[in-house]
């Protein structure tokens, strides 16, 4: 843990460290580098909570697609938070999380935060549909689009920023966020 929670840490990890422990990044925002995984991939945490990967990556539900990616379709048991990897290894080959299936956390009341990676390029809709607990949700650059009903009935969901990259926000996406008091849209937005 040599890192601890350097909750404003920026780190590229170089292609010449070999040995990064067991913890050394726990708190840490932002980690851009080669961590865990051959070193021809890139991995970036973003915004990691106090969350084990390796527990937590082996109670995520997925399909492997014959691409070679891999969809999250669900989580066993009710986390309080959630942080999904831009990779998996699975059998000791790497693959890309290139989408979550829709409602793939339907209604999970003890969701309270998520952090989502940059890999993703789709999202199924009402992805996180009645999660009335969830606080926290961090949006990854690179999104393109907020799916339909995706935070619907979030009711403590109070402030969301909407990436630059978002074009497009789908209907229902914030459909009874009544605690909802500021969302910070950006000037790439085209359809809402």
């Amino acid at each position: 843990m040599c890192f601890f929670q350097c909750s404003n840490l920026e780190l590229t990890i170089p292609d010449s460290l070999k040995n990064a422990g067991t913890t050394p990044f726990t708190g840490c925002l932002m980690i851009i580098g080669h961590y865990g995984c051959p070193l021809e991939y890139e991995i970036k945490f973003e915004r990691v909570p106090f969350v084990d990967i390796k527990e937590l990556v082996s109670k995520l539900t997925y399909r492997l697609h014959t691409d070679g990616t891999i969809e999250i379709t669900g989580i066993k048991g009710e986390p309080k938070q959630l942080l999904i990897p831009g990779y998996m290894e699975i059998q000791g080959k790497v693959y890309t999380v290139t989408a979550i299936s829709g409602e793939a956390f339907y209604d999970m009341k003890t969701l309270e935060s998520v952090s989502l990676p940059g890999t993703i390029k789709s999202f199924g809709n009402r992805m996180f549909y009645g999660c009335e607990n969830l606080k926290k949700v961090y949006l990854p650059d690179g999104l393109k689009e907020i799916s339909g009903g995706m935070f619907s009935e979030c009711s403590n969901l109070s402030n969301i920023a909407i990436p630059n990259s978002v074009q497009t926000i789908g209907d229902n996406a914030f459909r009874d966020c009544t605690g909802l008091e500021n969302v910070g849209l950006n000037g790439s937005l085209k359809s809402i």
